[in-house]
């Protein structure tokens, strides 16, 4: 492990990727050109905002909120610009700010187990995620809760294992509940962090376990408000309400692509014998059968589209709604992503691959009561939970990071924001 005695900030490396990434958002943010973030900005979120600054501090979880998720993070945008004014670019620079601290919080985290370059170089992708980068601009939802969530993650894999990191994991996650009530998976790697931790005594382990009654008792109070597990007044298209594993299909699909940067960055020409290990073949097909449940044919109609991964996927063969180029990909991922548990157990033991294991299962139940299955739902949480793996598995001793594929995915990643953002 990298000991930081010296703030982060002051290294040239964090502030190459994040003057590139305000490079890539801040002129779009000057620019009246409008596109879906800024759709969803004024009329779902900057509406929420000024609802609740017209009776703030009081919040009403049924009425203030004009989306499917709570209004935690608007009312956070109503408070804090009691003091800075409710302008729109006043609660996109706030909004910025809170995508900022994102970044430094990942930066935080590789610096305990990677040098600088290589901490720039693995965190590069996330930053320069075209999702990340959009939601950075516009007022929307999607960074204060993935901000939440983060530094929810981050204590459950505290080196330092105190009660004191299990503690602000909970306050976090039950603030990322809050935010967006998706996140309740997050009660499941809290519980499994708290009775596996090694070096725990059993007290310790009840102390940390109980600490779960926060983010589950903010879950309980959002369903009785709610009856339900959305906002009552949510308007709700029933075609693309239900059961679906389309989602799990995309995500498993986009570990593929990203996870095999990140893998082959570890493992080098290893990554070529994956198969030689049973359990890698028992999750490839399990990840075939993934995509063979649901659709995972190019559909907008039906919610499926929105990525390059759909988009991509038109030019390839079709059998019964089903693509041809997710289900290889989404065979493939659920290959890496076993790899990547199985490095995680080698290097830092069996409660950090079964939580940081039970991180991607219970985010990807999630999704199974939605059809749609938009790549903006999972490409920054994705890229931030393989950074955190990185970690993990460098925590026991530092092994070389391999940097080309990480620098020409950075190089990809840049390039398709820059596009997007102004193409769109």
């Amino acid at each position: 492990m990298t000991k930081v005695d010296f703030p982060f900030f002051k290294e040239r490396t964090f502030w190459i990727v994040l003057t590139l990434f305000l490079v890539l958002i801040v002129p779009r943010m000057l620019s009246s050109k409008p596109t879906n973030y800024s759709y969803d900005e004024q009329n779902y979120h900057i509406p929420e905002v000024e609802r609740i600054r017209s009776h703030w501090p009081r919040l009403d979880l049924c009425q203030d909120t004009f989306s499917a998720v709570s209004p935690g993070y608007p009312y956070f945008l109503a408070t804090v610009s009691q003091v800075t004014g409710p302008s729109t670019a006043m609660l996109r620079t706030i909004n910025l700010f809170v995508s900022v601290a994102i970044i430094c919080v990942l930066y935080a985290w590789l610096r305990m187990y990677l040098g600088a370059v290589d901490s720039g170089l693995v965190l590069a992708p996330f930053a320069f995620s075209n999702f990340l980068v959009k939601s950075s601009g516009w007022v929307v939802t999607d960074n204060g809760a993935l901000l939440a969530v983060l530094m929810a993650l981050v204590g459950i894999f505290s080196p330092r294992q105190r009660i004191a990191a299990s503690f602000w994991a909970s306050i976090w996650a039950a603030l990322a509940i809050f935010f967006r009530q998706l996140y309740a998976w997050l009660c499941l790697p809290l519980f499994l962090a708290a009775v596996m931790n090694p070096a725990a005594s059993r007290r310790t382990k009840l102390v940390d376990a109980g600490f779960l009654l926060i983010p589950v008792g903010v879950l309980l109070f959002l369903v009785v408000t709610w009856q339900g597990l959305v906002p009552p007044n949510h308007f709700r298209d029933e075609k693309l309400v239900g059961i679906s594993a389309t989602s799990v299909s995309y995500l498993l699909a986009l570990a593929g692509f990203f996870g095999t940067v990140y893998l082959y960055s570890l493992e080098g020409a290893k990554i070529v014998s994956i198969f030689n290990q049973s359990a890698c073949r028992w999750a490839a097909l399990f990840g075939c059968g993934i995509s063979l449940i649901s659709a995972t044919n190019y559909a907008p109609g039906a919610g499926r589209w929105g990525g390059y991964l759909w988009n991509l996927s038109q030019y390839f063969p079709v059998c019964w709604d089903r693509s041809l180029l997710l289900t290889i990909a989404a065979a493939w991922g659920g290959a890496v992503l076993c790899r990547l548990v199985l490095l995680i157990f080698e290097w830092n033991g069996l409660a950090g691959s079964v939580v940081w294991g039970s991180c991607l299962g219970g985010w990807a139940l999630s999704f199974i009561p939605n059809k749609l299955a938009y790549q903006r739902y999972f490409e920054p949480l994705l890229l931030a939970l393989l950074i955190l793996a990185v970690g993990l598995i460098q925590e026991s001793g530092s092994r070389p990071i391999r940097k080309m594929p990480l620098i020409l995915l950075g190089l990809f990643q840049f390039t398709v924001t820059l596009y997007t953002l102004w193409a769109f």
